[in-house]
């Protein structure tokens, strides 16, 4: 039981992290930023590019500086136990 609560801690700790991120790069709403977020550490870092038209709003450059955001998020992470 305590591994998979500092799992999920560490997760949430990512995931809010990240947030901040894409957060300080583009104004969108709570459930959008939550869904790019989770997408790409789903492919280790970045956006899928099948994934990448749920997202026309956004420009390239957005994107990808959105996408080191949670890299940058995930790497921070502490190991796995």
């Amino acid at each position: 039981m305590r591994r998979d609560l500092r799992e999920e801690l560490d997760f949430v700790t990512v995931l809010d992290q990240a947030l901040r991120g894409v957060r300080a790069i583009v104004d969108m709403p709570d459930r959008r930023a939550s869904l790019l977020v989770r997408l790409c550490m789903q492919n280790g870092g970045r956006l899928g590019a099948w994934e990448r038209p749920r997202f026309a709003e956004l420009t390239d450059e957005e994107v990808t500086a959105m996408e080191g955001a949670v890299r940058r998020a995930m790497s921070a992470a502490p190991p796995e136990r």
